[in-house]
């Protein structure tokens, strides 16, 4: 017969060592999301888009920046590789976990910093970019997977804000990530990081402006399909106050349609300069002034001068 002291008793020993359970629990799962989250990382560091859609569930969907939803493993998957295609070999990712809330056994809520940068191409150190993500994941078979992910970039994203760093420098380094990441790769998504919403661009030959990112945006895509392999390289750069003007030399093949003019097959090879200014570390102002007469004349659409 159970009397009831002996109940007493029982259900003592049971709220006692409940919350043990419950809090072994959670240190279990802690730990096991923190170093699901150092995994994370280090296939990230490794540019491989297969082994990191794998840390994603197979109807996970992820939001990056003002991009579409990636819908699927596989979608987030191509997503990486093309991230990963346009972007410097040595760019790297650090995380920092700010919060992480284990909702119930099969849930948890991440918090995360994240910052990427090292060298370009060339050998040149990267502008930091600086972002903030949240992260839901889902236990499954034992293992912690991605079910939905999302990244904004912070306010300060694109700007280096260190106290030792000369803000000259920064401004150089902005205009170098723009010419790099926009005109050498085509990389349309990262516009609205570079540049100021209103941004303004001035065609000193024609004295034509082009005003807002979407006119900006659809320029890049028509003179990348005009000159697929167009490349950029700056020669000299000068930065005074807010503005920071370029030197550059521009090559490219022309296999599309340029200005209404069909296709000529001819690689072209020219001088231009640019002046930017610079507002809350965005580019909002541009000022090109091409050498279009040399354009024109390696195009073949004028006699070549005396």
């Amino acid at each position: 017969m159970i009397t009831k002291a002996l109940l007493r008793a029982s259900l003592l020993a049971i709220l006692i060592t409940l919350p043990i359970a419950v809090m072994a629990q959670s240190t279990d799962d802690l730990v096991a999301l923190r170093k699901r989250v150092e995994a994370y990382k280090k296939v990230w560091n490794t540019h491989d888009a297969s082994a990191l859609a794998a840390f994603f569930t197979e109807d996970a969907d992820m939001i990056m920046y003002n991009v579409p939803a990636m819908q699927g493993r596989q979608a987030i998957q191509d997503w990486w590789a093309a991230y990963f295609a346009r972007n410097e070999k040595e760019r790297k990712i650090t995380i920092a976990i700010e919060t992480i809330r284990v909702i119930t056994p099969e849930v948890a809520l991440i918090n995360v910093a994240t910052t990427t940068a090292g060298l370009n191409n060339v050998g040149q150190e990267l502008l930091n970019r600086f972002a903030r993500g949240t992260w839901i994941v889902v236990r499954k078979d034992d293992e912690w997977l991605i079910s939905a992910m999302r990244g904004l970039p912070t306010k300060h994203d694109r700007i280096i804000r260190a106290s030792d760093k000369n803000p000259l420098e920064v401004n150089k380094e902005l205009v170098r990530q723009m010419d790099e990441e926009v005109w050498n790769k085509g990389n349309l998504e990262i516009l609205d990081e570079l540049y100021s919403p209103n941004f303004v661009w001035h065609f000193l030959p024609s004295g034509n402006e082009t005003i807002g990112l979407d006119s900006l945006r659809k320029h890049v895509k028509n003179h990348r399909e005009a000159f697929p392999d167009w490349r950029e390289k700056i020669k000299h750069i000068v930065a005074e106050g807010d503005f920071v003007v370029i030197h550059f030399v521009s090559t490219g093949t022309n296999n599309g349609s340029f200005l209404g003019n069909a296709p000529t097959g001819k690689w072209i090879h020219i001088n231009e300069m640019s002046i930017f200014r610079i507002e809350d570390g965005k580019i909002a102002e541009q000022w090109l002034i091409p050498d279009l007469l040399s354009l024109n004349q390696q195009l073949g659409l004028i006699p070549q001068s005396n």
